[in-house]
């Protein structure tokens, strides 16, 4: 009688384990679906972050090319500036020195 209740238990623990494996391949199963299907979607997200980081570094350097142009263009107009302060500077030394010299030729 103990060898069949031994034979029994044995049964029975062998028949756990391997219900106890065939949960945890289905639980290995489903956490490898769930793996896959997070990497797609960290995937999709990644991709358009980066898609809108292109977009922004794009409109950054748009904005950079502009304010480089305006700072050319303000450089531009005060050689201008100074270019005709020198002019009128040199205009007025003429003037004065054709008024000295008329005067001291009269």
């Amino acid at each position: 009688m103990l060898g069949f209740f031994q034979t029994l238990i044995n049964l029975i623990q062998q028949y756990s384990i391997a219900d106890t494996a065939n949960v945890f391949a289905i639980v290995e199963g489903i956490a490898t679906v769930v793996a896959a299907v997070g990497a797609i979607i960290a995937v999709i997200v990644t991709r358009k972050i980066a898609k809108r980081q292109i977009e922004i570094a794009e409109k950054q350097n748009e904005i950079s090319d502009k304010q480089a142009n305006i700072a050319l263009q303000q450089n531009e107009i005060a050689m201008f500036d100074k270019k005709f302060e020198t002019y009128q500077q040199f205009s007025e030394f003429l003037t004065l020195w054709r008024i000295h010299i008329k005067a001291n030729l009269d």
